[in-house]
């Protein structure tokens, strides 16, 4: 038996109970859920909260192509979401279930996503553009979803969990030319990019728990490729 759950006999015959570590850990984990997820937001978006801020600057926003206003939306909303969300879950200490105002900032996001990628298409690769688009389409769908099911609270709670994908899309632009050096080099960025958001947006499905989240990704991502190649092929016929 593990001596983690095995009973200790002193010298002197007394028994020592028996301390169940795994249980106390999950006990503990239970109770600061909560905080946890809090620290873990922070921690995977810290790093990122400087960039997101230049893009709130006129100035670095019209330079790389976006509109200021979109973009400050864009952020704001989404920082506003995940910091009313966890606030309210570390309030109440259960999951929390979608009101007006969280309807109106997934409004907020979903409008001005469409008009950042609408900007952004035109430089993209077919698997990126497709990757961010199929990525919104589910959230968006998700807290739909959510809000049509009587406000369900797990759903709802999904489609906040996706906004991590933001931070996941960069860490895995830094990490990849540490895999591959190729991938570092100048001609090959916009392949880092493809891999990127392929690869975020699948690890995003599975952190997020939107049901079937994986499969769905992937399935889109195939038949909206297939669509746009068949279309290409008869715009040339």
């Amino acid at each position: 038996m593990d001596s983690i759950t095995t009973p200790y006999t002193l010298d002197n015959g007394t028994t020592l109970p028996v301390v169940d570590l795994t249980t106390g850990f999950q006990s503990v984990v239970e109770q600061y859920r909560p905080e946890l997820e809090i620290a873990w937001v922070l921690l995977i978006f810290g790093p990122w909260l400087a960039s997101a801020a230049r893009f709130r600057s006129r100035k670095h926003a019209v330079s790389r192509g976006f509109s200021y206003r979109t973009l400050a939306v864009h952020i704001s909303a989404a920082l506003l979401l995940v910091i009313r969300y966890h606030a309210r879950f570390a309030a109440t200490r259960v999951w929390p279930q979608p009101e007006l105002t969280d309807a109106a900032l997934f409004t907020a996001i979903a409008i001005s996503t469409f008009l950042v990628e609408k900007r952004s298409a035109k430089r993209q690769r077919p698997i990126e553009r497709i990757g961010f688009q199929v990525a919104v389409v589910v959230q968006s769908a998700t807290f739909i979803a959510a809000w049509a099911l009587d406000r369900d609270a797990a759903l709802f709670r999904a489609a906040v969990k996706f906004l991590n994908w933001f931070a996941w899309v960069r860490y895995f632009l830094v990490a990849l030319p540490m895999i591959d050096s190729r991938l570092g080099m100048a001609r090959h960025y916009r392949t880092r990019w493809d891999v990127a958001v392929s690869g975020s947006g699948c690890l995003i499905m599975w952190e997020s728990g939107i049901p079937s989240g994986l499969p769905i990704f992937l399935t889109l991502i195939l038949i909206v490729f297939a669509a746009e190649r068949s279309l290409a092929r008869s715009a040339l016929w």
